[in-house]
Protein backbone atom coordinates (compact mmCIF):
# COMPACT_ATOMS: atom_id res chain seq x y z
CA UNK A 1 0.00 0.00 0.00
CA UNK A 2 1.37 3.38 -1.05
CA UNK A 3 2.18 5.62 1.88
CA UNK A 4 0.40 8.98 1.84
CA UNK A 5 2.60 12.04 1.68
CA UNK A 6 2.60 14.27 4.74
CA UNK A 7 3.83 17.72 5.57
CA UNK A 8 4.30 19.83 8.66
CA UNK A 9 2.17 22.78 9.67
CA UNK A 10 2.61 25.38 12.40
CA UNK A 11 -0.30 25.78 14.85
CA UNK A 12 -0.42 28.81 17.16
CA UNK A 13 -2.85 28.89 20.09
CA UNK A 14 -3.70 31.94 22.22
CA UNK A 15 -5.16 31.79 25.72
CA UNK A 16 -7.40 34.37 27.41
CA UNK A 17 -4.41 36.31 28.74
CA UNK A 18 -2.87 36.70 25.30
CA UNK A 19 -0.11 34.17 25.80
CA UNK A 20 0.61 32.06 22.75
CA UNK A 21 1.79 28.50 22.29
CA UNK A 22 3.27 27.24 19.02
CA UNK A 23 3.48 23.60 17.96
CA UNK A 24 4.18 21.56 14.82
CA UNK A 25 1.74 18.97 13.51
CA UNK A 26 1.87 16.53 10.61
CA UNK A 27 -0.84 16.88 7.97
CA UNK A 28 -1.57 14.72 4.93
CA UNK A 29 -0.96 16.29 1.53
CA UNK A 30 -3.97 15.86 -0.76
CA UNK A 31 -3.56 16.52 -4.47
CA UNK A 32 -6.67 17.62 -6.40
CA UNK A 33 -6.33 17.02 -10.11
CA UNK A 34 -9.80 18.31 -11.03
CA UNK A 35 -9.70 22.10 -11.50
CA UNK A 36 -12.14 24.07 -9.31
CA UNK A 37 -14.19 26.74 -11.04
CA UNK A 38 -13.81 30.19 -9.47
CA UNK A 39 -16.76 31.79 -7.77
CA UNK A 40 -18.69 34.16 -10.05
CA UNK A 41 -17.61 37.79 -9.60
CA UNK A 42 -19.74 39.91 -7.31
CA UNK A 43 -19.57 43.14 -5.31
CA UNK A 44 -20.68 43.82 -1.76
CA UNK A 45 -24.27 44.95 -1.32
CA UNK A 46 -26.01 46.02 1.89
CA UNK A 47 -29.15 43.88 2.33
CA UNK A 48 -32.43 45.72 2.86
CA UNK A 49 -36.14 45.04 2.53
CA UNK A 50 -37.03 48.67 1.73
CA UNK A 51 -35.66 51.17 -0.77
CA UNK A 52 -33.47 53.98 0.56
CA UNK A 53 -33.69 57.63 -0.46
CA UNK A 54 -30.27 58.67 -1.79
CA UNK A 55 -30.79 62.40 -1.17
CA UNK A 56 -30.06 65.45 -3.32
CA UNK A 57 -26.42 65.58 -2.19
CA UNK A 58 -25.79 62.47 -4.31
CA UNK A 59 -25.87 64.69 -7.42
CA UNK A 60 -23.31 67.19 -6.11
CA UNK A 61 -20.83 65.53 -3.74
CA UNK A 62 -18.75 62.41 -4.37
CA UNK A 63 -17.99 60.48 -1.18
CA UNK A 64 -15.12 58.33 -2.47
CA UNK A 65 -13.34 57.38 -5.70
CA UNK A 66 -14.50 53.95 -6.88
CA UNK A 67 -11.81 51.53 -8.05
CA UNK A 68 -9.14 53.99 -6.96
CA UNK A 69 -6.45 51.28 -7.12
CA UNK A 70 -7.25 50.35 -10.72
CA UNK A 71 -5.57 52.58 -13.35
CA UNK A 72 -8.08 51.37 -15.96
CA UNK A 73 -10.97 53.18 -14.26
CA UNK A 74 -11.61 56.67 -15.80
CA UNK A 75 -11.17 58.65 -12.57
CA UNK A 76 -10.99 62.14 -14.08
CA UNK A 77 -14.02 61.55 -16.29
CA UNK A 78 -16.00 60.40 -13.27
CA UNK A 79 -14.92 63.29 -11.01
CA UNK A 80 -15.85 65.94 -13.57
CA UNK A 81 -19.54 65.15 -13.04
CA UNK A 82 -19.51 66.31 -9.39
CA UNK A 83 -19.25 69.82 -7.99
CA UNK A 84 -17.24 68.96 -4.85
CA UNK A 85 -15.39 66.22 -3.00
CA UNK A 86 -16.64 65.28 0.45
CA UNK A 87 -13.12 64.94 1.86
CA UNK A 88 -12.37 68.56 0.88
CA UNK A 89 -14.98 69.80 3.37
CA UNK A 90 -12.70 69.82 6.39
CA UNK A 91 -13.96 70.11 9.96
CA UNK A 92 -12.19 72.55 12.27
CA UNK A 93 -12.70 71.60 15.96
CA UNK A 94 -10.94 74.80 17.10
CA UNK A 95 -13.50 76.95 15.29
CA UNK A 96 -16.32 74.98 16.90
CA UNK A 97 -14.83 75.51 20.38
CA UNK A 98 -14.49 79.25 19.74
CA UNK A 99 -18.15 79.40 18.77
CA UNK A 100 -19.22 77.41 21.84
CA UNK A 101 -17.20 79.59 24.20
CA UNK A 102 -18.61 82.75 22.63
CA UNK A 103 -22.16 81.45 22.96
CA UNK A 104 -21.48 80.47 26.57
CA UNK A 105 -20.19 83.93 27.54
CA UNK A 106 -23.00 85.76 25.73
CA UNK A 107 -25.61 83.58 27.43
CA UNK A 108 -24.13 83.27 30.96
CA UNK A 109 -22.19 86.52 31.47
CA UNK A 110 -24.27 88.90 29.37
CA UNK A 111 -27.65 87.21 29.95
CA UNK A 112 -28.55 87.04 26.25
CA UNK A 113 -31.15 84.39 25.53
CA UNK A 114 -30.19 81.57 23.19
CA UNK A 115 -33.03 82.47 20.84
CA UNK A 116 -31.63 86.01 20.53
CA UNK A 117 -28.14 84.63 19.87
CA UNK A 118 -29.68 82.45 17.18
CA UNK A 119 -31.25 85.49 15.52
CA UNK A 120 -27.82 87.17 15.22
CA UNK A 121 -26.84 84.51 12.66
CA UNK A 122 -23.13 84.85 13.42
CA UNK A 123 -22.72 81.17 14.36
CA UNK A 124 -23.81 77.84 13.05
CA UNK A 125 -27.45 77.28 14.07
CA UNK A 126 -27.60 76.34 17.74
CA UNK A 127 -30.72 74.22 17.33
CA UNK A 128 -31.74 73.19 13.83
CA UNK A 129 -34.26 70.77 15.33
CA UNK A 130 -34.73 69.06 18.69
CA UNK A 131 -31.60 66.93 18.13
CA UNK A 132 -29.42 68.76 15.61
CA UNK A 133 -27.41 71.97 15.59
CA UNK A 134 -24.17 73.31 17.06
CA UNK A 135 -24.91 72.40 20.68
CA UNK A 136 -26.18 68.92 19.91
CA UNK A 137 -23.42 68.11 17.40
CA UNK A 138 -20.77 69.13 19.93
CA UNK A 139 -22.15 66.61 22.41
CA UNK A 140 -21.51 63.76 19.99
CA UNK A 141 -17.74 63.91 20.63
CA UNK A 142 -15.43 64.50 23.60
CA UNK A 143 -15.43 68.03 24.97
CA UNK A 144 -12.19 69.90 24.24
CA UNK A 145 -10.80 71.66 27.32
CA UNK A 146 -8.60 74.67 26.65
CA UNK A 147 -6.93 77.20 29.05
CA UNK A 148 -8.78 80.40 29.82
CA UNK A 149 -12.22 79.15 28.84
CA UNK A 150 -15.12 79.74 31.22
CA UNK A 151 -16.93 76.68 29.99
CA UNK A 152 -15.65 73.44 31.51
CA UNK A 153 -18.54 71.17 30.47
CA UNK A 154 -20.82 71.62 27.51
CA UNK A 155 -24.13 70.68 29.12
CA UNK A 156 -23.45 72.51 32.40
CA UNK A 157 -25.13 75.81 31.46
CA UNK A 158 -26.44 75.42 27.91
CA UNK A 159 -29.54 73.54 26.82
CA UNK A 160 -28.21 70.86 24.52
CA UNK A 161 -31.53 70.02 22.87
CA UNK A 162 -35.23 70.75 22.94
CA UNK A 163 -36.18 67.26 24.04
CA UNK A 164 -39.49 67.67 25.92
CA UNK A 165 -39.89 66.52 29.51
CA UNK A 166 -41.36 63.09 30.21
CA UNK A 167 -44.61 64.59 31.56
CA UNK A 168 -45.07 66.87 28.53
CA UNK A 169 -47.28 64.69 26.34
CA UNK A 170 -48.00 67.45 23.85
CA UNK A 171 -44.33 68.26 23.38
CA UNK A 172 -43.31 64.61 23.11
CA UNK A 173 -46.03 63.91 20.57
CA UNK A 174 -45.02 66.91 18.47
CA UNK A 175 -41.39 65.81 18.66
CA UNK A 176 -42.02 62.24 17.52
CA UNK A 177 -44.32 63.37 14.71
CA UNK A 178 -41.39 65.22 13.12
CA UNK A 179 -39.42 61.99 12.68
CA UNK A 180 -42.17 59.33 12.49
CA UNK A 181 -43.08 58.10 9.01
CA UNK A 182 -46.89 57.61 8.74
CA UNK A 183 -46.71 55.58 5.52
CA UNK A 184 -48.26 52.15 6.08
CA UNK A 185 -45.22 50.52 4.50
CA UNK A 186 -43.02 52.02 7.24
CA UNK A 187 -44.80 53.15 10.43
CA UNK A 188 -41.44 53.75 12.07
CA UNK A 189 -39.27 56.70 13.09
CA UNK A 190 -36.27 57.88 11.06
CA UNK A 191 -37.50 56.19 7.90
CA UNK A 192 -34.85 55.96 5.16
CA UNK A 193 -37.36 55.50 2.34
CA UNK A 194 -39.22 58.78 2.90
CA UNK A 195 -36.30 60.76 4.28
CA UNK A 196 -36.71 64.27 5.64
CA UNK A 197 -38.56 66.02 8.43
CA UNK A 198 -42.25 65.20 8.76
CA UNK A 199 -45.09 67.53 9.68
CA UNK A 200 -46.01 67.81 13.35
CA UNK A 201 -49.61 68.66 12.43
CA UNK A 202 -52.27 66.23 13.57
CA UNK A 203 -55.92 67.07 13.11
CA UNK A 204 -58.40 66.88 15.95
CA UNK A 205 -61.37 64.66 15.26
CA UNK A 206 -64.97 64.68 16.33
CA UNK A 207 -66.26 61.93 18.57
CA UNK A 208 -69.12 59.71 17.48
CA UNK A 209 -69.74 58.31 20.95
CA UNK A 210 -71.51 59.76 23.97
CA UNK A 211 -71.59 58.69 27.63
CA UNK A 212 -75.02 57.22 26.98
CA UNK A 213 -73.88 55.18 23.97
CA UNK A 214 -70.93 53.84 25.94
CA UNK A 215 -73.21 52.67 28.73
CA UNK A 216 -75.61 51.03 26.28
CA UNK A 217 -72.86 49.31 24.31
CA UNK A 218 -72.40 45.57 24.59
CA UNK A 219 -69.26 44.08 26.05
CA UNK A 220 -67.78 42.27 29.00
CA UNK A 221 -66.27 44.20 31.94
CA UNK A 222 -62.52 44.70 31.63
CA UNK A 223 -62.06 44.18 35.38
CA UNK A 224 -63.51 44.88 38.83
CA UNK A 225 -63.23 48.65 38.25
CA UNK A 226 -64.83 48.66 34.80
CA UNK A 227 -67.30 51.43 34.01
CA UNK A 228 -69.80 48.78 32.87
CA UNK A 229 -70.24 47.72 36.53
CA UNK A 230 -71.68 51.11 37.55
CA UNK A 231 -75.38 50.57 38.27
CA UNK A 232 -76.55 54.21 38.29
CA UNK A 233 -74.42 56.33 35.95
CA UNK A 234 -76.15 59.66 36.62
CA UNK A 235 -75.97 59.47 40.41
CA UNK A 236 -72.42 58.12 40.21
CA UNK A 237 -71.30 61.07 38.07
CA UNK A 238 -72.95 63.61 40.38
CA UNK A 239 -71.21 62.11 43.39
CA UNK A 240 -67.85 62.24 41.66
CA UNK A 241 -68.22 65.83 40.47
CA UNK A 242 -69.24 66.92 43.98
CA UNK A 243 -66.47 64.75 45.41
CA UNK A 244 -68.86 63.01 47.83
CA UNK A 245 -67.75 59.86 49.61
CA UNK A 246 -70.05 56.89 49.15
CA UNK A 247 -69.79 53.20 49.84
CA UNK A 248 -69.62 50.53 47.22
CA UNK A 249 -73.30 50.87 46.31
CA UNK A 250 -72.20 52.34 43.02
CA UNK A 251 -68.61 51.10 43.00
CA UNK A 252 -68.33 47.36 43.35
CA UNK A 253 -65.17 46.08 45.04
CA UNK A 254 -64.06 49.65 45.78
CA UNK A 255 -64.53 51.99 48.77
CA UNK A 256 -63.67 55.41 47.29
CA UNK A 257 -64.69 57.37 44.26
CA UNK A 258 -62.37 58.32 41.42
CA UNK A 259 -60.95 61.86 41.61
CA UNK A 260 -63.16 64.63 40.31
CA UNK A 261 -62.30 66.08 36.90
CA UNK A 262 -62.30 69.53 38.51
CA UNK A 263 -59.78 68.50 41.16
CA UNK A 264 -56.71 70.79 40.67
CA UNK A 265 -54.41 67.87 41.52
CA UNK A 266 -55.63 65.96 38.46
CA UNK A 267 -55.89 68.71 35.84
CA UNK A 268 -52.62 67.63 34.18
CA UNK A 269 -54.00 64.15 33.54
CA UNK A 270 -57.23 65.67 32.23
CA UNK A 271 -55.18 67.66 29.71
CA UNK A 272 -53.31 64.54 28.63
CA UNK A 273 -56.57 62.64 28.23
CA UNK A 274 -57.89 65.54 26.21
CA UNK A 275 -54.93 65.27 23.82
CA UNK A 276 -55.47 61.52 23.40
CA UNK A 277 -59.21 61.89 22.77
CA UNK A 278 -58.65 64.59 20.16
CA UNK A 279 -56.52 62.11 18.23
CA UNK A 280 -58.57 58.95 18.92
CA UNK A 281 -61.98 60.29 20.03
CA UNK A 282 -63.88 57.00 19.86
CA UNK A 283 -61.79 54.97 22.29
CA UNK A 284 -63.67 53.40 25.19
CA UNK A 285 -62.60 53.71 28.85
CA UNK A 286 -61.54 50.05 28.84
CA UNK A 287 -58.98 50.80 26.13
CA UNK A 288 -57.91 54.12 27.63
CA UNK A 289 -57.33 52.60 31.07
CA UNK A 290 -54.62 50.36 29.60
CA UNK A 291 -53.07 53.26 27.71
CA UNK A 292 -53.17 55.70 30.64
CA UNK A 293 -52.50 53.28 33.53
CA UNK A 294 -55.65 54.52 35.29
CA UNK A 295 -58.78 52.69 36.54
CA UNK A 296 -61.48 52.30 33.94
CA UNK A 297 -64.10 54.07 36.06
CA UNK A 298 -61.83 57.07 36.57
CA UNK A 299 -61.27 57.28 32.82
CA UNK A 300 -65.01 57.09 32.24
CA UNK A 301 -65.72 60.06 34.53
CA UNK A 302 -62.95 62.17 32.98
CA UNK A 303 -64.09 61.26 29.47
CA UNK A 304 -67.71 62.03 30.34
CA UNK A 305 -66.69 65.42 31.69
CA UNK A 306 -64.82 66.25 28.46
CA UNK A 307 -67.66 65.07 26.22
CA UNK A 308 -70.34 66.95 28.13
CA UNK A 309 -68.37 70.17 28.29
CA UNK A 310 -67.53 69.79 24.57
CA UNK A 311 -63.98 70.84 25.20
CA UNK A 312 -61.67 70.78 22.18
CA UNK A 313 -57.90 70.87 22.21
CA UNK A 314 -56.27 73.11 19.64
CA UNK A 315 -52.54 73.55 19.32
CA UNK A 316 -50.50 74.98 16.48
CA UNK A 317 -47.95 72.15 16.50
CA UNK A 318 -50.42 69.29 16.73
CA UNK A 319 -53.84 70.49 15.63
CA UNK A 320 -55.27 73.55 13.94
CA UNK A 321 -58.94 72.72 13.83
CA UNK A 322 -61.33 69.83 14.08
CA UNK A 323 -61.17 67.70 10.96
CA UNK A 324 -64.43 66.89 9.20
CA UNK A 325 -62.75 64.22 7.11
CA UNK A 326 -60.87 62.18 9.67
CA UNK A 327 -63.42 59.83 11.17
CA UNK A 328 -61.98 56.33 11.09
CA UNK A 329 -65.04 54.73 12.62
CA UNK A 330 -67.43 55.49 9.77
CA UNK A 331 -68.70 52.44 7.95
CA UNK A 332 -67.88 52.05 4.28
CA UNK A 333 -71.47 52.76 3.24
CA UNK A 334 -71.68 55.99 5.23
CA UNK A 335 -68.39 57.16 3.71
CA UNK A 336 -69.76 56.61 0.22
CA UNK A 337 -73.01 58.42 1.06
CA UNK A 338 -71.00 61.35 2.39
CA UNK A 339 -68.94 61.46 -0.80
CA UNK A 340 -71.99 61.43 -3.04
CA UNK A 341 -73.59 64.20 -0.99
CA UNK A 342 -70.49 66.40 -1.04
CA UNK A 343 -69.74 65.76 -4.71
CA UNK A 344 -72.98 67.38 -5.83
CA UNK A 345 -72.24 70.55 -7.75
CA UNK A 346 -68.50 69.94 -8.02
CA UNK A 347 -66.20 67.40 -9.61
CA UNK A 348 -63.03 65.93 -8.17
CA UNK A 349 -60.17 66.08 -10.67
CA UNK A 350 -57.36 63.51 -10.67
CA UNK A 351 -54.41 63.08 -12.99
CA UNK A 352 -53.41 59.80 -11.33
CA UNK A 353 -56.74 58.03 -11.80
CA UNK A 354 -56.75 54.34 -12.71
CA UNK A 355 -53.27 53.26 -13.91
CA UNK A 356 -52.10 56.76 -14.89
CA UNK A 357 -50.37 57.14 -11.50
CA UNK A 358 -47.40 55.35 -13.11
CA UNK A 359 -46.60 58.51 -15.07
CA UNK A 360 -47.20 60.97 -12.19
CA UNK A 361 -44.74 62.41 -9.71
CA UNK A 362 -45.78 61.74 -6.13
CA UNK A 363 -45.82 64.46 -3.46
CA UNK A 364 -45.39 64.46 0.31
CA UNK A 365 -48.52 63.48 2.28
CA UNK A 366 -50.70 66.50 2.97
CA UNK A 367 -50.95 67.86 6.51
CA UNK A 368 -53.23 70.87 6.96
CA UNK A 369 -56.42 72.05 8.58
CA UNK A 370 -59.75 71.78 6.85
CA UNK A 371 -60.75 69.66 3.86
CA UNK A 372 -58.53 68.80 0.90
CA UNK A 373 -60.20 71.22 -1.50
CA UNK A 374 -58.02 74.34 -1.32
CA UNK A 375 -54.52 75.41 -2.32
CA UNK A 376 -53.16 74.53 1.12
CA UNK A 377 -53.44 70.85 0.15
CA UNK A 378 -50.60 69.61 -2.07
CA UNK A 379 -52.68 66.66 -3.20
CA UNK A 380 -55.42 69.03 -4.41
CA UNK A 381 -52.93 71.37 -6.12
CA UNK A 382 -51.31 68.50 -8.03
CA UNK A 383 -54.67 66.75 -8.65
CA UNK A 384 -53.49 63.60 -6.90
CA UNK A 385 -55.27 61.19 -4.60
CA UNK A 386 -54.67 61.42 -0.88
CA UNK A 387 -53.21 58.40 0.88
CA UNK A 388 -53.53 56.99 4.38
CA UNK A 389 -50.26 58.75 5.21
CA UNK A 390 -52.04 62.09 4.73
CA UNK A 391 -53.35 63.70 7.90
CA UNK A 392 -56.81 64.28 6.43
CA UNK A 393 -58.11 60.86 7.46
CA UNK A 394 -59.50 57.70 5.96
CA UNK A 395 -62.78 59.25 4.76
CA UNK A 396 -61.26 62.20 2.91
CA UNK A 397 -62.95 62.82 -0.44
CA UNK A 398 -59.63 62.54 -2.25
CA UNK A 399 -58.80 59.06 -0.96
CA UNK A 400 -58.75 56.21 -3.47
CA UNK A 401 -62.13 54.59 -4.04
CA UNK A 402 -62.21 51.18 -2.31
CA UNK A 403 -63.03 48.00 -4.16
CA UNK A 404 -66.02 45.86 -3.21
CA UNK A 405 -64.54 42.49 -4.19
CA UNK A 406 -64.62 39.40 -2.04
CA UNK A 407 -61.59 38.12 -3.95
CA UNK A 408 -59.50 40.56 -5.95
CA UNK A 409 -58.48 39.30 -9.41
CA UNK A 410 -57.42 40.77 -12.72
CA UNK A 411 -60.86 40.60 -14.30
CA UNK A 412 -63.00 42.57 -11.88
CA UNK A 413 -61.04 44.37 -9.15
CA UNK A 414 -60.63 48.11 -9.90
CA UNK A 415 -57.55 48.24 -7.67
CA UNK A 416 -55.79 45.49 -9.65
CA UNK A 417 -56.82 47.05 -12.95
CA UNK A 418 -55.51 50.40 -11.70
CA UNK A 419 -52.12 48.80 -10.90
CA UNK A 420 -52.31 49.56 -7.21
CA UNK A 421 -52.64 47.38 -4.14
CA UNK A 422 -55.79 47.40 -2.05
CA UNK A 423 -55.77 49.89 0.81
CA UNK A 424 -56.19 48.55 4.38
CA UNK A 425 -59.11 50.21 6.12
CA UNK A 426 -60.65 51.21 2.79
CA UNK A 427 -61.02 47.92 0.93
CA UNK A 428 -63.10 46.07 3.51
CA UNK A 429 -64.69 43.03 1.84
CA UNK A 430 -61.44 41.57 0.50
CA UNK A 431 -59.78 41.85 3.94
CA UNK A 432 -56.96 44.15 2.86
CA UNK A 433 -56.13 44.73 6.52
CA UNK A 434 -55.28 41.04 6.93
CA UNK A 435 -57.52 40.16 9.87
CA UNK A 436 -58.27 36.63 8.60
CA UNK A 437 -56.19 33.65 7.56
CA UNK A 438 -56.84 34.46 3.91
CA UNK A 439 -56.04 38.16 3.49
CA UNK A 440 -56.45 39.96 0.20
CA UNK A 441 -54.11 38.58 -2.47
CA UNK A 442 -53.65 42.12 -3.78
CA UNK A 443 -51.71 43.13 -0.65
CA UNK A 444 -48.77 40.74 -1.07
CA UNK A 445 -46.23 43.50 -1.69
CA UNK A 446 -47.08 45.56 1.40
CA UNK A 447 -47.13 42.37 3.49
CA UNK A 448 -43.88 41.20 1.83
CA UNK A 449 -45.47 37.79 1.34
CA UNK A 450 -43.01 36.59 -1.32
CA UNK A 451 -41.94 33.13 -2.45
CA UNK A 452 -38.47 32.01 -1.34
CA UNK A 453 -35.63 32.09 -3.87
CA UNK A 454 -32.05 30.79 -3.78
CA UNK A 455 -28.95 32.63 -5.01
CA UNK A 456 -26.22 30.55 -6.68
CA UNK A 457 -24.24 30.33 -9.94
CA UNK A 458 -26.56 31.05 -12.85
CA UNK A 459 -26.52 31.73 -16.56
CA UNK A 460 -24.60 34.99 -16.06
CA UNK A 461 -22.57 34.98 -12.86
CA UNK A 462 -24.86 34.66 -9.86
CA UNK A 463 -28.55 34.02 -10.45
CA UNK A 464 -31.85 33.53 -8.62
CA UNK A 465 -33.55 30.11 -8.55
CA UNK A 466 -36.98 28.91 -7.43
CA UNK A 467 -36.93 26.95 -4.18
CA UNK A 468 -40.39 25.45 -4.72
CA UNK A 469 -42.87 24.94 -7.53
CA UNK A 470 -44.68 28.16 -8.42
CA UNK A 471 -47.83 28.93 -10.37
CA UNK A 472 -48.28 31.90 -12.65
CA UNK A 473 -48.60 35.33 -10.98
CA UNK A 474 -46.71 34.27 -7.86
CA UNK A 475 -45.02 37.17 -6.06
CA UNK A 476 -41.21 36.86 -6.15
CA UNK A 477 -40.31 40.09 -4.37
CA UNK A 478 -39.99 43.86 -4.68
CA UNK A 479 -36.99 45.33 -6.47
CA UNK A 480 -35.40 47.69 -3.94
CA UNK A 481 -32.32 49.89 -3.90
CA UNK A 482 -31.27 53.50 -3.64
CA UNK A 483 -33.93 55.84 -5.02
CA UNK A 484 -32.18 58.11 -7.53
CA UNK A 485 -33.23 60.96 -9.76
CA UNK A 486 -32.40 60.92 -13.47
CA UNK A 487 -29.45 63.22 -12.85
CA UNK A 488 -28.04 61.03 -10.07
CA UNK A 489 -28.50 57.89 -12.17
CA UNK A 490 -26.46 59.39 -15.00
CA UNK A 491 -23.53 59.82 -12.60
CA UNK A 492 -23.19 56.03 -12.44
CA UNK A 493 -22.42 55.65 -16.17
CA UNK A 494 -18.66 55.42 -15.73
CA UNK A 495 -19.04 52.74 -13.04
CA UNK A 496 -21.53 50.56 -14.94
CA UNK A 497 -19.46 50.72 -18.14
CA UNK A 498 -16.35 49.73 -16.21
CA UNK A 499 -17.69 46.78 -14.21
CA UNK A 500 -20.36 45.78 -16.76
CA UNK A 501 -22.99 45.54 -14.02
CA UNK A 502 -26.04 47.74 -14.29
CA UNK A 503 -28.56 47.50 -11.45
CA UNK A 504 -30.64 50.55 -12.41
CA UNK A 505 -34.38 49.88 -12.68
CA UNK A 506 -36.57 52.71 -13.97
CA UNK A 507 -40.12 52.85 -12.63
CA UNK A 508 -41.62 54.51 -15.73
CA UNK A 509 -39.83 55.10 -19.03
CA UNK A 510 -42.45 57.69 -20.05
CA UNK A 511 -41.81 60.04 -17.10
CA UNK A 512 -38.53 61.97 -17.14
CA UNK A 513 -38.79 62.62 -13.37
CA UNK A 514 -39.63 59.05 -12.38
CA UNK A 515 -37.94 57.16 -9.58
CA UNK A 516 -34.92 55.03 -10.50
CA UNK A 517 -33.95 52.18 -8.17
CA UNK A 518 -30.25 51.36 -8.02
CA UNK A 519 -29.47 48.03 -6.33
CA UNK A 520 -25.70 48.26 -6.87
CA UNK A 521 -24.87 48.96 -3.21
CA UNK A 522 -28.23 48.48 -1.45
CA UNK A 523 -30.72 45.78 -2.40
CA UNK A 524 -32.24 42.35 -1.85
CA UNK A 525 -32.21 38.98 -3.61
CA UNK A 526 -34.19 40.26 -6.62
CA UNK A 527 -31.06 42.07 -7.88
CA UNK A 528 -29.65 38.68 -8.94
CA UNK A 529 -32.33 37.89 -11.54
CA UNK A 530 -30.61 37.41 -14.90
CA UNK A 531 -31.85 38.40 -18.35
CA UNK A 532 -34.02 36.04 -20.38
CA UNK A 533 -35.92 36.26 -23.66
CA UNK A 534 -38.68 34.32 -25.35
CA UNK A 535 -39.51 30.99 -23.74
CA UNK A 536 -36.74 31.41 -21.18
CA UNK A 537 -38.38 34.48 -19.65
CA UNK A 538 -40.50 33.35 -16.69
CA UNK A 539 -40.67 36.53 -14.55
CA UNK A 540 -42.14 39.94 -15.34
CA UNK A 541 -41.93 43.30 -13.59
CA UNK A 542 -45.02 45.32 -12.71
CA UNK A 543 -45.20 48.95 -11.61
CA UNK A 544 -47.53 49.07 -8.60
CA UNK A 545 -48.73 51.84 -6.29
CA UNK A 546 -48.43 50.46 -2.75
CA UNK A 547 -49.99 52.71 -0.09
CA UNK A 548 -49.08 55.82 -2.05
CA UNK A 549 -45.55 54.61 -2.87
CA UNK A 550 -44.23 53.53 -6.27
CA UNK A 551 -42.77 50.02 -6.14
CA UNK A 552 -41.60 47.48 -8.73
CA UNK A 553 -43.00 44.02 -8.08
CA UNK A 554 -41.64 40.86 -9.70
CA UNK A 555 -44.15 38.10 -10.53
CA UNK A 556 -43.95 34.77 -12.34
CA UNK A 557 -45.33 34.78 -15.90
CA UNK A 558 -45.99 31.04 -15.97
CA UNK A 559 -45.54 27.89 -13.94
CA UNK A 560 -42.00 27.48 -12.63
CA UNK A 561 -40.59 24.24 -11.26
CA UNK A 562 -38.33 24.11 -8.22
CA UNK A 563 -34.67 24.56 -9.14
CA UNK A 564 -35.43 26.59 -12.28
CA UNK A 565 -33.53 29.83 -12.76
CA UNK A 566 -35.74 32.92 -12.65
CA UNK A 567 -35.17 35.09 -15.74
CA UNK A 568 -36.48 38.58 -16.42
CA UNK A 569 -36.41 40.54 -19.68
CA UNK A 570 -34.35 43.63 -18.93
CA UNK A 571 -35.80 45.74 -21.74
CA UNK A 572 -34.17 47.33 -24.77
CA UNK A 573 -32.91 50.40 -22.89
CA UNK A 574 -30.86 48.32 -20.48
CA UNK A 575 -28.11 47.19 -22.82
CA UNK A 576 -27.15 50.57 -24.29
CA UNK A 577 -23.87 50.19 -26.19
CA UNK A 578 -23.31 46.66 -24.84
CA UNK A 579 -24.68 43.34 -25.99
CA UNK A 580 -26.03 40.69 -23.66
CA UNK A 581 -22.99 38.48 -24.35
CA UNK A 582 -20.66 41.22 -23.07
CA UNK A 583 -22.17 41.19 -19.58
Amino acid sequence: MEKAMTGQAVVTRFDRNGRRETSMINMPIITINTPLAPHPPYESCTPTSRSVQAGSHREEIIHFIPYADDPAFPVNEHLEKFTSLEWNQSFDPDLEMIQLETVHQLHILHKIALIDIERMKIFKSLHISHNTGLLWDSMQRDFLHWPGALQVKLNADLAISYIPWADNLKGRLSSILRIFCPNLNCLSPLCLTHAGSKSSYLASKKSNITPESMCLSEGDPCGPQCFRLISDIDQFAVCVILNIYITNIFLKLQNTLPPSPTDPNHTSFLQELQIILNIMPNMYPCQLSILCFRPCQEIFIQQTYLLNSQMAFFDQDISMETSTDGDQELSLNSIQRKKRRNNKGRMLEFVDDKASHVHCNLVEPCAHSGSCSTSQCQCWVNKLHCTLACRCGISCLRQWQPCSCKQCDMDSCPCVQGRRECVPGRCIRCDAVGSTRRPCVNTRMQRQNSKPIEIKSGSHGLGAFAVQDMNANEYIGTYVGEILSNEAAQLTDAITKYNLRNYLFEFSSENSNTEIFDAAYVGNATRFLNHGEGEKENVEASNILVNGEHQIGLFTKKKVKAGTELLLHYGENYWGDHHESDV
